[in-house]
């Protein structure tokens, strides 16, 4: 019974998620904190597979783990060029985690005092 209380919440969360992602992606600051959130993403993964000679798991891997603050430390640049690249990637994926988080909260919160509107039409 337990394992189907936490399938069940996590198929909640993610449809909750989905439809946060729905809305939020009607505001072009929203698709634009994305596309490039993604965009730096992938050029970092590129970047790390051919300077660092790093598989492409690998590499996406380490530019999640940075962009998101992580950082376990089982992989790490080893040139300098390689060390100013992820200083200025850091900053910049970081800052981008933080504007597409914060745009799909407000999406989410939009979403949730809709719906509160509508129940208390009907209750009129």
């Amino acid at each position: 019974m337990g394992d189907t209380d936490g399938v069940f919440g996590f198929v909640v969360l993610a449809a909750v998620l989905a439809a946060s992602i729905r809305s939020a992606w009607r505001d072009p600051a929203f698709r634009g904190a994305a596309v490039s959130l993604v965009a730096t993403i992938a050029t970092a993964t590129l970047f790390y597979t051919w300077h660092e000679g790093w598989s492409v798991l690998d590499s996406l891997y380490f530019s999640m783990t940075t962009g998101l603050t992580i950082g376990y430390g089982d992989l790490a640049p080893t040139t300098a060029y390689s060390k100013a690249f992820t200083i200025v990637y850091a900053l910049t994926t970081v800052g981008l985690f933080i504007a597409v988080t914060s745009l799909l909260l407000e999406a989410g919160e939009r979403q949730r005092a809709q719906r509160r509107d509508k129940r208390r039409a009907r209750r009129r």
